[in-house]
């Protein structure tokens, strides 16, 4: 949590005309086994957030200054919205689940994170000329050559064998550019009880006991484009207006619209009907604040602190979960080039051996400069290092875990559902409260019927029901005696 005071933000006329050059950040979080003793575990603050909604617009504030696109946009303070790919993969094994994080592409792919650089490689494109057209056309040679190598890289690890939504879904080591921002949530008074800010997020599930469930920011591709085109219709601050997002249109052809909820539901406008262009009912309007600043009190109020809540994945991290693999890319790369006969050059996994390295005695000079000042005498290093996430580790997320028997807990009854989306459910009654807990969402077709059902992160491996009995085909957990979507049972 910042603690910082802030001033309001001064992004009226600047936008992005700072560039200045941001040195790559160098992770510092985790050790090498062999320097584990100077390893020290982070605590991370356990994040609320806002989700974006259909059912009703989304009220905020945006708080901070706007950045650009840009990996070496200037961000003033580590609260500022931030740009990230994520990603959730599988490591080498299959056997431990775990968060990507990786920053932006670098406009010169020299400077680029060495993920980028293997990424890009197994993404790859040679022109061949088609025998049936006499046109060159371009291929993805590893999808080719390496399919088990390529599949691993494009979907993270998942496989059919992990259901038919989570392979569908899975975005792979290249993961998804996502944007985290600092809001106040009118809807509610959370921000004000707490005087803190929430995070915008792109879904968030709360179960009846208050458990959330929430997407890390929302998908930059949709968002920031009417962000942007908002920012620049009323060349001012975001931090002088409340904010009306609505979503409208189905699957693919959902649309974000981003309305100046202050200016539309002012006097003057509700009288000339520019509110009606929001298209939200007049109900709504209670929400919307027509201060044309941040008060005095939302100044003050705590706001999440991007770098240290979502850092770039560790070196050491990468080598541990994806190490294997990344050898195989070596391998495979040299085993083409000799094949056409170049010499073998890929050296992806000596890059990252060698960054690992980097990575270790940075943090070890750290530790010892933050020892020196505080006074405490090194220890001696423990035997087996404690492993820890090598990103947020709050409630909301899913940590990096090492291989264990598996343990498992009884979550709370699963809310959040519209009446509209239980009705589809057949044999939802039928499941137990903890069986509930594990429903995330119940996505629709526009005529009201079931599309499918999104399960949460801790939900056991899932099975179709079998259509060919008589079933629906839709996943649940191979642990259901009941379909949830049309009530068959199973054996």
């Amino acid at each position: 949590m910042s603690e910082t005071q802030f001033t309001a933000s001064n992004d009226d006329d600047i936008f992005n005309s700072w560039v200045a050059s941001e040195e790559e950040r160098k992770q510092k979080e985790e050790e090498r086994k062999k320097n584990s003793g100077n390893y020290q575990k982070r605590e991370y603050e356990a994040i609320k957030y806002v989700g974006l909604s259909k059912e009703h617009p989304t009220i905020v504030r945006f708080v901070g200054n706007f950045v650009a696109e840009d990996l070496k946009a200037h961000r003033p303070n580590p609260t500022d919205m931030k740009f990230m790919h994520i990603s959730k993969v599988k490591s080498d094994d299959g056997k431990n689940t775990f968060y990507l994080y990786l920053p932006l592409r670098s406009d010169e792919p020299e400077q680029d994170h060495l993920m980028w650089k293997i990424i890009d490689k197994v993404y790859a494109k040679d022109w061949v000329k088609d025998p049936a057209t006499n046109k060159n056309k371009s291929i993805e040679t590893f999808k080719i050559k390496h399919p088990d190598i390529y599949e691993k890289v494009n979907k993270g690890g998942f496989t059919e064998a992990d259901g038919k939504w989570p392979y569908m879904y899975a975005k792979g080591w290249k993961g998804s550019e996502m944007l985290l921002i600092n809001v106040i949530d009118r809807r509610d008074d959370w921000c004000k009880v707490n005087k803190h800010t929430k995070l915008i997020s792109k879904n968030v599930n709360v179960t009846a006991e208050g458990k959330e469930y929430a997407d890390f920011g929302v998908p930059a591709f949709g968002f920031f484009g009417p962000l942007t085109n908002l920012r620049n219709n009323f060349k001012m601050g975001w931090e002088k207006y409340d904010v009306v997002i609505t979503k409208t249109g189905e699957k693919l052809d959902t649309v974000t619209n981003m309305f100046n909820g202050t200016a539309f539901t002012n006097p003057a406008a509700i009288a000339a009907n520019l509110d009606k262009s929001m298209g939200i009912s007049a109900d709504e309007y209670k929400y919307i604040s027509q201060e044309p600043a941040l008060t005095e009190e939302e100044l003050n109020y705590a706001r999440y602190d991007l770098d240290e809540n979502f850092r770039v994945t560790s070196y050491r991290t990468i080598d541990k979960y994806l190490g294997k693999t990344i050898q195989l890319i070596d391998a495979a790369v040299n085993e083409d080039l000799l094949s056409a006969g170049k010499p073998a050059n890929s050296h992806f996994y000596a890059d990252l051996q060698a960054l690992v390295k980097e990575e270790a005695e940075a943090w070890a000079k750290e530790k010892a400069a933050k020892d020196a000042a505080q006074g405490i005498a090194s220890e001696a290093a423990p035997e087996t290092p404690t492993e820890a996430p090598s990103a947020p580790s709050f409630e909301t997320m899913a940590p990096v875990q090492e291989a264990a028997p598996i343990v498992r807990t009884v979550s709370q009854e699963a809310s959040g559902l519209s009446a509209e989306k239980l009705a589809v459910l057949k044999g939802y009654n039928e499941l137990s409260t903890e069986q509930k807990s594990y429903i995330k969402d119940v996505v629709l077709n526009s005529d009201g019927t079931l599309n499918h059902i999104e399960w949460t992160d801790t939900a056991p491996s899932l099975l179709d029901c079998p259509k060919d009995m008589g079933g629906c085909g839709q996943l649940s957990p191979n642990s259901f005696s009941v379909c949830p979507a049309c009530g068959k049972h199973f054996q």
